[in-house]
């Protein structure tokens, strides 16, 4: 598992094995730190973790494991975890499970909390779902201006293009 500024990137858990052990980890962190603060790193973590499992794994566990993620966001919150990343958490959780709207609503809110590259880049997400591509482009577009690392000013740029190819294939008149 990388990590980077505060984000955790889950890139090299490709199988279930994979996934297995770091639950493991990641459960253990949380057992020994019970009931302190720093529980809720590993419990974000956790919720993260069981996201991106979801996205690759069978059908028939996909809800299961995206109820655990929830599970896990709300935890953290009541030990302390930043109300601004359980929303950003619960949003992306929600927008995998295409639920748009309630991402909408969750990703405005982490906006309001804590404004910047990523927040803009999440709602450009969303919007970008619902079809309203000129509110998605002008979110990607303030993301890869206020972008302060790397990874999220080419995370926006690529949403971008992304969005550009996207709107070019539904006719639609380019951005």
């Amino acid at each position: 598992m990388k990590k980077k500024r505060g984000f955790t990137f889950f890139q090299e858990l490709k199988t279930g094995t994979d996934f297995s052990r770091r639950e493991r980890e990641l459960k253990k962190l949380v057992r020994e730190n019970q009931a302190v603060r720093q529980n809720a790193e590993p419990l974000l973590q956790l919720g993260m973790l069981y996201d991106q499992w979801a996205l690759i794994a069978p059908k028939k566990h996909r809800e299961k494991l995206q109820k655990r993620a929830e599970a896990c966001f709300n935890q953290a919150l009541r030990v302390g975890a930043p109300k601004w990343r359980v929303l950003n958490g619960l949003g992306i959780v929600s927008l995998h499970r295409e639920m748009h709207k309630r991402a909408l609503g969750l990703f405005q809110k982490v906006h309001k909390l804590h404004r910047g590259s990523a927040s803009h880049n999440a709602l450009g997400n969303v919007y970008r779902r619902l079809r309203h591509f000129a509110l998605s482009k002008q979110h990607y577009e303030k993301a890869v201006r206020l972008a302060g690392h790397p990874i999220e000013k080419s995370a926006a740029e690529y949403n971008l293009s992304q969005l550009k190819k996207e709107i070019t294939s539904y006719n639609q008149v380019d951005i």
